[in-house]
C-alpha cells in the first residue's frame, strides 16, 4: 500500500486504536505517560508537511509542500494544542483558480514517553479553514471560511539542548459541499520550554 492509496477510514481506526493503547483510564501504558501540572510546560514546533491522498478533491488541485506552526502544553488529563497550517493548492484544469490555505485550530490530545527518551503524541483538533483565492471564487469574494476537523500522531526524538525532531502523519476533512480529505506527512522540530509562573496562573 502507498502512501498516496491510504485510505481515510483506516487511518481514523488506526487513530482510535491508538488512542486505546495510551489513554490512562485503559491502564495500559500508563507508567509511561507523563502527567504534568497544567501549563507548567509549552512545546513550540515547526513542521513542513506533504499531502499524500489523491481523491475527488485531487482532480481539480495539486498540492506542494506546506508549513505547520503549533503549541502544544500540558492541560490536566492530558495536552492541549493550538496551531496553524499553511498549504497552497495549485488548480488542475481551466476555470479553476489557485488558492492559499490557512487552517487555524484547538485541540487535544495525549502524549507519552516510549523507550531512548523520545516521546509520541496522538490528537484530535476542530478548526477553521480559510481559503485565499487568486481570482474571485464567486462573485465579489477571494474569500471563504470552512470549519474542519484533525487527527494527528506525532514521534519526537530529543537533540541536544531542549530541542526534538519530529516526524508524524494526520488527516484532515474540510466539511465543505463537497468534503476535502487530505492525508499528510510532517517532518520538523521543536523546542519545550518553561511557562512562567505568572502566565501559568494566568492561564489556569
Amino acid at each position: 500500500m502507498t502512501l498516496r492509496g491510504l485510505n481515510p477510514v483506516f487511518l481514523i481506526r488506526l487513530f482510535f486504536l491508538c488512542w486505546l493503547v495510551v489513554w490512562p483510564g485503559t491502564g495500559v501504558c500508563r507508567a509511561g505517560t507523563s502527567e504534568k501540572p497544567a501549563f507548567e510546560t509549552a512545546d513550540i514546533g515547526v513542521q513542513i508537511i506533504t499531502n499524500t491522498n489523491q481523491g475527488d478533491f485531487h482532480r481539480y488541485w495539486s498540492t506542494g509542500p506546506g508549513l505547520e506552526a503549533y503549541c502544544l502544553s500540558p492541560f490536566y488529563l492530558g495536552d492541549i494544542q493550538l496551531g496553524v497550517r499553511a498549504i497552497s493548492f495549485e488548480s488542475r484544469p481551466a476555470g479553476l483558480t489557485d488558492y492559499l490555505s490557512f487552517f487555524v485550530y484547538a485541540g487535544w490530545g495525549k502524549s507519552w514517553a516510549l523507550p531512548h527518551n523520545m516521546k509520541g503524541f496522538t490528537g484530535f483538533s476542530i478548526g477553521s479553514d480559510q481559503m485565499y483565492f487568486e481570482v474571485e471564487d464567486r462573485p465579489g469574494s477571494k474569500h471563504e471560511s470552512e470549519i474542519g476537523m484533525a487527527l494527528c500522531a506525532r514521534l519526537s526524538a530529543p537533540l541536544p539542548g531542549r530541542w526534538s525532531v519530529t516526524a508524524g502523519g494526520g488527516y484532515t476533512e474540510i466539511f465543505t459541499h463537497k468534503r476535502i480529505r487530505l492525508v499528510f506527512v510532517s517532518v520538523g522540530i521543536s523546542r519545550s520550554f518553561d511557562v512562567p509562573g505568572w502566565l501559568r496562573e494566568f492561564l489556569k
